[in-house]
């Protein structure tokens, strides 16, 4: 009953054994959850597609919804129960250090879904994925305003800290 989140986060120069990688990857895959993958990931994993379809493929293998990162550009939230696909702008910021943003997102992104209660159960829930994911930008946005991997406490957030008991349904 465990929400779990898999983010390749692949690094092409140091894998050694790319058969390997992608057998270890199918198998994590087919347990989690929620997919957190760029679009860097993305080109390397499925390069003959586009970041939807790529995204789409790596769902069909067991996730229930991925989350498409692409630097400051809107990440998008593709389900794999549905056709359409949620866009969700990031804030606007100074870039300092890009490193640890990507984590950031994905820290963000638990935090606000386990704080809200929210479970494996509730994945499809649009307006609750979409809140989560906005927490989740800034998260993100705010880690790559600043030097080294320190995304922001919630005491740094003040008025963006969300609401999680409004997000239940």
């Amino acid at each position: 009953s465990v929400l779990v989140m898999a983010d390749p986060n692949c690094r092409p120069a140091a894998i050694t054994d790319e058969p390997g990688y992608r057998a270890r990857l199918d198998r994590i895959l087919a347990r989690a959850d929620v997919l957190k993958v760029s679009t860097d990931d993305l080109a390397w994993l499925e390069p003959d597609l586009d970041p939807i379809a790529a995204a789409r493929r790596l769902l069909a293998r067991g996730s229930s919804v991925a989350l498409v990162t692409d630097g400051e550009r809107p990440v998008r939230i593709v389900f794999a129960a549905a056709e359409d696909v949620v866009v969700v702008d990031p804030p606007a910021v100074r870039v300092i250090d890009t490193i640890g943003a990507g984590d950031g997102f994905g820290g963000g992104f638990l935090a606000a879904w386990t704080g809200a209660g929210l479970s494996r159960a509730d994945l499809h829930d649009r307006e609750a994925m979409t809140a989560a994911i906005r927490f989740a930008v800034e998260i993100g946005a705010r880690t790559a305003g600043r030097a080294g991997a320190e995304p922001p406490t919630l005491a740094e957030l003040g008025e963006v800290a969300p609401d999680w008991q409004a997000w239940r349904s």
